[in-house]
């Protein structure tokens, strides 16, 4: 089923209004009919089935159901050295997928990308939508704006933050002892040339769990990945939550 953004503030009265570009997107691009069913998700909390009653400027959708998302329990956010071409891209793509909850580029001392200008960010944001929609997640994954390793660290010391070390005798990402109470979890993945000894230095400094992801050099994009299906395999998240059967929408 084909699967929509909506406006929550057009949903209403069991029927909603899609506009723009996904208006466009479903009279032109997918050339749907009304009596069609498609999903809708209000970028909040809620997806929604409905069928098509009308298609022009505006795409009229009506008998909506709905489902509501669980909040993940331990919400998941990377933070990722800036890498060079399309490895942020991919990374954000799957980070969608795996449902985590945010993700920030950082400026390290390895880093080879740059700060990342504004049109960079509506790209990143661009393909997270088209992720979540593929999905079928209802949250979106928040992108933050980019931040210096020293002024990250400083902002998410009083959290539990885990160190992503290719380097030193470190306990894998499977060994490390979580805490009871747990709110979060922040993911610290280097760039391309890893992270530098001194940044090491200031992440054991600040109480960071170093790990390790075992002996072979991995690429950025693999690491990431690999760190982040660990955590949410430990710590299922929901991206879908419970199926309110038959539920309408007033």
């Amino acid at each position: 089923m084909p699967y929509f953004k909506a406006d929550p503030h057009q949903i209403s009265q069991g029927c909603v209004l899609i506009t723009d570009d996904e208006a466009y997107h479903i009279s032109k691009v997918l050339r749907m009919k009304p009596g069609e069913s498609l999903a809708l998700h209000d970028g909040i909390k809620t997806h929604y089935e409905g069928k098509i009653i009308s298609i022009g400027k505006t795409v009229c959708v009506e008998n909506l159901k709905k489902v509501v998302e669980i909040s993940p329990p331990y919400p998941l956010h990377l933070f990722l050295g800036m890498l060079k071409g399309q490895k942020t891209e991919l990374i954000i793509q799957k980070a969608v997928e795996l449902n985590l909850a945010s993700l920030t580029p950082i400026h390290t001392r390895f880093s080879i990308g740059k700060i990342e200008k504004e049109s960079r960010f509506s790209r990143f944001e661009k393909i997270a939508t088209e992720a979540q929609k593929q999905c079928g997640r209802i949250q979106p994954l928040k992108i933050n704006s980019a931040l210096h390793f020293e002024e990250a660290i400083q902002k998410q010391k009083n959290h539990f933050n885990i160190f992503c070390a290719e380097k030193g005798k470190h306990p894998s990402l499977a060994q490390i002892k979580f805490p009871e109470q747990l709110n979060d979890i922040n993911l610290w993945i280097g760039p391309e040339g890893g992270w530098h000894p001194a940044e090491i230095a200031l992440g054991e400094k600040v109480n960071f769990t170093l790990c390790s992801l075992g002996p072979l050099i991995l690429r950025v994009e693999t690491a990431a990945l690999h760190a982040a299906s660990i955590l949410t395999t430990k710590f299922p998240f929901s991206p879908l939550g419970k199926r309110v059967q038959g539920e309408g929408v007033s």
